[in-house]
Order: C-alpha cells, then structure tokens, then sequence
C-alpha cells in the first residue's frame, strides 16, 4: 500500500490516529446512544460562557501547533448563533482578517447535501435507494463485472467497494491531493456525467464485493451526484441551488468555486520549504468533484443548514424534508471501517460524545472543516480551516470534540 493511501486513510479515521486528539476523547461510547431532552436557554448558563470564553485560546494553540493561518468557530444552542469568531489571517498574501462571514471550501460536508438531495428524491417517489446505479444512470459501467450489484444505498453508505478515487483521479499532479490538479475543461479534466460515462476503460476494479465492506470512496459520492442530475434534471450544483441554499437563505453558499464573492473568499494555504503558509496556487476545485467536495459556505450559513435539521427538515417557511425523513438521514447504514465507534449516515458520521447521539461533517484536504451537532442537546459546534495539517493534524476535529463535549458538561 503507498504512502499516499496510507495517508489517505489515515485522515478518514475521524482523528483515531491523531494523539493528541485520541487523548481529547475519553467519553466516546456507544453509536447508538439515545437523544437526551432539550436544554432551556443553555446559552445563559456560567458553565457554557466558560466555554466559550475558552475557544480563543484553544483555537489560536491548535492554529499555531500545525501552521493554520486563520480558523473560523461558531457554536449553536437551539436556534440561536451564539457565538461565531475568526481568528488568524483569511489569506496570508492580503494579512487580512478572517471573519465569520469569509467563505472557503468545506470539501467533503458536500455529501451531507448529497445524502439529503437524495432523501428528497425518495420523498417525491422519484428514486428507490435499493435500485441499482444502472436503473438511474445505464452508462455507469466499470472494468469489473460487480458493478450491477452497486446500488444508491451502497453508495451512501461507502459499501459499494469502489476506490477512493478512480486511477485518473490518483495519477494527476503527483501530490497527496492529485485529484484537484489540473482541472481544465479538456476530455481528461470531465464534468461530472463525462466523468461517470469515462469510467468504462479507465481501470476502475472493486476493492470488495459490493455490500460487503465500509470503505469511504469520492467517487461515488461523484456518481450519486449524477444520479440526481439524472433524477431530477438538475446539475448538482443547480438542485442545491434551487432546493437548499435559496429557501434556506444561504446566500454565500454555493458548489461553484467561481461564484463566491472574491471579497470574502478564503484561499486554501500549503507550506513553502521553510515551514511557513502560502497562498496555495494548485486548483481546489474541479468540475468532476462537485458532488464530492464541491461546497463553499461560511459559519453563517452552515448554522441555517443545522438549524433546519435540528427543527426536523424545516427553518422558517422552508420546509426541505419531513421529519420522519430528516430523521432516517441520521440512522445507520454502515459501520464505518475507521472508527470502531463510529457508523455512516446519509453523508454523515453518526457516534456520541459520553451518552449523547453526535452527527458529524468533515471535510479535507486543501481546506479543512467538522461540523459536529448533539441533536438530543440541540449543541453544535463549526470549525473551519484555510489549511489542512494533511495527514498529520486535524485541529477542527479536535476543536470541535473538545467544545462540544466541554458544552455539553457545562449545560
């Protein structure tokens, strides 16, 4: 196995290989722990204004351990943004501040979308999860007869046996991220459909037996995407337009790196040869990868799409999913290979954090992000990055599981 998988692997452990983190959580248990009832106003509480008092400190420690030029963190309580704060630089090249407004790339949260765009298909009774791939999308074919056996669920749920990435994906540019190098509008750098239909002849072989085994695979998140442009009719990128960040007042959030506002972009950072950030000036975005990894978006606007969760798949007058469906994104559809106490959702990382339920959202490399929330709590804490310590370091993680378990003692 090389390097680079090893690596790759290593950062979907969801920290198990991180020391310093493995230390931060003691308090894991069971995956299956039963929400707790609501807080009363938790926000007004000495022990939580401790916490949050503690953030800055925490955040700049974790910023200068692994060379992070700026951090954004927001806690949630209920419905109510209580604390959101920027710290370091949004972009080294400019010294200007990052601030909770700034917008960078949240990677692979993009599979929440996903995992929830696919739930609103099911609702309308326009896709059965149990289908096969081939039902919704009859070019998908791989050079391994198994792929009939591929299902939407198997997908979701990262069972397909599918590969990280496919081999064009992994040869690119050389480097750890070589699936966001060179991402021109050539036949070898496709959109998503050109992608899926190019994967016939590409060498693309199943790991495992579909079904068989959690194994966490971008492309097919990738493919999921195209199901649902093909379902629905939309382009990824347009159906979350039009059925998520529109209703839900997202406005700085979109899957087009091109779109977001150049005054609050937030740069990805590497390291020069003497350790220090830089402007990073290979892509991190591609066209193939914007079901995967395709998202921007802020804390603002995070804390609306969690807000509509924890209200059963409504904020305000938009109504995105009905709870009973909101409610199975958070259930179980596989083990998660990575973390025996952890299992995969609907493009989400279900655990706990002592007897609490946690659904998580992580995303790297280039950028990094965790978006944790408590639902029996209705807690949740964001962490955004312009940096990812890749394979290393994962400080939003460890800064989310510290402040969320630390809130969810004091409240």
């Amino acid at each position: 196995m090389s390097d680079r998988i090893v690596g790759r692997l290593s950062r979907r452990r969801l920290l198990g290989a991180s020391a310093a983190t493995a230390a931060s959580l003691p308090f894991w248990a069971s995956a299956h722990t039963a929400f707790a009832a609501p807080l009363e106003r938790p926000s007004a509480k000495p022990g939580v204004k401790d916490v949050l008092q503690q953030i800055p400190d925490h955040a700049t420690q974790l910023m200068q351990q692994w060379t992070v030029p700026g951090m954004a963190v927001g806690v949630l309580i209920g419905d109510d943004l209580v604390y959101a704060e920027g710290f370091g630089e949004k972009s080294v090249a400019t010294g200007k501040p990052y601030t909770p407004p700034s917008v960078q790339g949240l990677q692979s949260v993009a599979g929440a979308l996903l995992g929830t765009a696919i739930m609103q298909l099911v609702e309308r009774g326009k896709l059965d999860v149990d289908n096969p791939v081939t039902a919704y999308l009859p070019y998908f074919k791989i050079d391994d007869p198994r792929y009939t056996q591929i299902t939407v669920r198997r997908l979701l749920g990262h069972t397909s046996g599918l590969p990280y990435a496919a081999p064009l994906d992994d040869a690119l540019g050389g480097v750890p991220d070589g699936e966001f190098a060179n991402p021109g509008g050539d036949p070898a750098h496709p959109t998503v459909e050109e992608y899926v239909r190019g994967l016939k002849g590409a060498g693309v072989l199943l790991a495992t037996a579909p079904g068989e085994v959690n194994s966490y695979s971008d492309l097919g998140y990738d493919i999921l995407g195209d199901v649902v442009h093909k379902v629905s009719g939309q382009l990824f990128q347009d159906y979350c337009a039009e059925h998520f960040f529109e209703p839900l007042g997202m406005k700085s959030s979109t899957l087009v790196h091109g779109q977001v506002d150049p005054k609050r972009l937030v740069p990805a950072h590497d390291l020069d040869a003497a350790g220090k950030p830089i402007v990073r000036t290979r892509p991190t975005w591609v066209p193939r990868h914007i079901p995967s990894c395709g998202l921007r978006s802020n804390l603002h606007d995070m804390s609306r799409w969690i807000r509509m969760q924890l209200n059963g798949g409504s904020l305000g007058n938009a109504r995105i999913l009905k709870p009973a469906s909101q409610a199975e994104l958070w259930t179980t559809l596989s083990s998660w290979q990575y973390d025996p106490t952890a299992t995969a959702g609907w493009g989400v990382i279900l655990s706990s954090i002592d007897r609490y339920k946690t659904v998580s959202m992580y995303g790297d490399p280039l950028y990094e992000c965790s978006l944790m929330i408590a639902p029996g709590r209705r807690i949740a804490v964001m962490a955004l990055t312009n940096r990812t310590p890749w394979p290393d370091g994962f400080p939003t993680w460890e800064l989310g599981y510290w402040a969320l378990g630390a809130l969810l003692a004091a409240a």
